[in-house]
């Protein structure tokens, strides 16, 4: 009996040690898995390339002169010794999507709900808003009221707080100030729309967001790089083609914002730095969108 007493004590002492490096397992890897997440974030704001000390003809920028400084404005974040080794961080990119009061001209639409998610982080913004007129029929049969509608405020309450979240994304974005405000199908609509509610409710941004913000249709970028795909290229289409898999939550501004990102995320692991080349080049400032809709 006497050794079967030892033998048991033995053995719940060698399991208490088992759990407890399990544990202690466990802890590490869950570290690990969060500094390998912060890496695939920081990652997708970053891009490491070549480039000598003295200033050249990059490529990236299409033969613009591209020195190798210091300093909050320089595309390049710091210089390393040796091979010359450089790190350009990305602009951020913002995208969003607007659920509306219906079809039609832009200056007689209405928003009844924003959301919003940004590309190099987890960070997401949605709010349902009060629209400034009558919904149609056809925009409730495609997008039915939000859950929380009965709570949403005017967009003179909504709108600054939409601005003032992507005011932090453009801190986030230093020393690179510049943001894409990135929608779908948007030129037509989600921008237009966007201006003539704030003319219609008196809300502006903050002139150094006026003037670091771009706007970028992603149904421009999408036909520039994956022209294969079949019309119409509605973004359900879209994302079932580069996906492969149905958009969850389609017609909320946050899935169909969500739905967005995730081409966006396979658009730049195909393509690469042609992705940021079409986002460049397809985008329109501030003052071009006011002008376009006959605000300035």
């Amino acid at each position: 009996m006497w050794y079967i007493s030892v033998f048991r004590e033995r053995e719940k002492n060698m399991l208490s040690k088992v759990l407890s490096l399990h544990r202690s397992l466990e802890s590490e890897l869950t570290k690990i898995i969060a500094l390998l997440r912060d890496f695939r974030l920081e990652h997708a704001r970053t891009t490491t390339v070549l480039v000598p000390t003295s200033p050249i003809l990059s490529p990236h920028k299409g033969g613009e002169l591209w020195p190798v400084a210091s300093g909050n404005r320089s595309p390049v974040m710091r210089s390393f010794a040796g091979p010359h080794l450089a790190v350009r961080r990305r602009p951020q990119v913002i995208f969003y999507d607007l659920e509306t009061t219906g079809l039609g001209a832009t200056d007689k639409i209405g928003i009844r709900e924003v959301g919003a998610a940004a590309f190099s982080s987890n960070g997401t913004f949605r709010r349902p808003v009060t629209p400034s007129m009558d919904i149609t029929a056809g925009a409730l049969a495609v997008a039915p009221l939000a859950a929380d509608a009965a709570g949403a405020k005017p967009w003179a309450v909504v709108g600054p707080k939409f601005y003032a979240w992507v005011a932090c994304q453009f801190a986030a974005a230093e020393p690179m100030p510049l943001i894409y405000l990135a929608g779908y199908n948007s030129k037509r609509y989600d921008s237009r729309i966007l201006m003539f509610e704030n003319h219609r409710h008196d809300v502006s941004m903050t002139t150094a967001l006026t003037r670091s913000l771009r706007f970028v249709d992603m149904l421009e970028v999408i036909r520039a790089l994956e022209p294969d795909i079949d019309k119409p290229r509605t973004l359900e289409r879209v994302h079932q083609n580069l996906v492969g898999n149905a958009i969850t939550s389609a017609h909320t501004a946050l899935g169909d914002t969500y739905a967005l990102k995730d081409i966006s995320i396979v658009l730049e692991e195909r393509h690469g730095d042609m992705f940021w080349r079409e986002l460049k080049d397809r985008a329109e400032s501030f003052d071009g969108v006011m002008k376009r809709c006959k605000l300035n």
